[in-house]
């Protein structure tokens, strides 16, 4: 689950990318069309690039960006997507976060996913104060993650306008530094919220 197109991406694409390798069926759910950003049929448009990329089935929230409404109502566009999906594992944005469409995702989606034995946050470009402690090893996809982003290439010309490879140079900072962290070359990072561990 992300705010915006693009949240996902960044925060668990390396991870997306391993487990659409192994043919593990995904379902991306974005709870506004980053308008605020780009033109609505620019940023729709790229997130459907992405979800094909991934072969997961895409959800929108249909709600406005940066004008989020009640959480009751959020929650209620969550519960329908997890019901219909029926998820082992949830992704969403941290809580500690400067924008406030990350905090309002993070904050229904605790209460939505109350049923979902696995749910973890990730961190995004304006994540403060994470401090994660569940590694994914990405060494071996880090180039198709960024290709991944790079479906988002209006985020790339409007964010980092001056300067050339950004998407790319950010995916690596963070992807080193969350390595460094788990004593491996390039990771992505996570934190739980609820880990139910299946002995089998």
């Amino acid at each position: 689950m992300g705010a915006h197109p693009d949240d996902i991406e960044f925060g668990c694409g390396g991870l997306l990318v391993r487990l659409s390798d192994k043919g593990y069926h995904l379902h991306l759910y974005v709870l506004t069309d980053g308008s605020k950003a780009a033109s609505s049929e620019v940023r729709r448009a790229e997130q459907e690039a992405s979800a094909r990329y991934l072969r997961a089935e895409l959800f929108w929230g249909g709600f406005e960006d940066a004008n989020l409404p009640n959480d009751h109502l959020i929650i209620q566009s969550m519960e329908q997507v997890l019901k219909k999906v029926r998820p082992d594992e949830v992704y969403i944005n941290y809580y500690r976060d400067t924008h406030q469409d990350h905090r309002k995702l993070a904050q229904a989606a605790l209460v939505a996913t109350r049923a979902v034995t696995k749910v973890f946050y990730y961190d995004d470009w304006s994540t403060i104060d994470f401090t994660p402690n569940v590694f994914v090893d990405i060494e071996g996809v880090l180039d198709r993650k960024i290709e991944l982003l790079s479906k988002h290439q209006s985020q790339a010309e409007r964010e980092f306008e001056h300067t050339q490879n950004c998407i790319k140079d950010s995916i690596l900072a963070t992807a080193r530094f969350r390595g460094l962290q788990a004593h491996i070359r390039f990771a992505e990072a996570f934190l739980p919220v609820r880990f139910v561990r299946d002995i089998g």
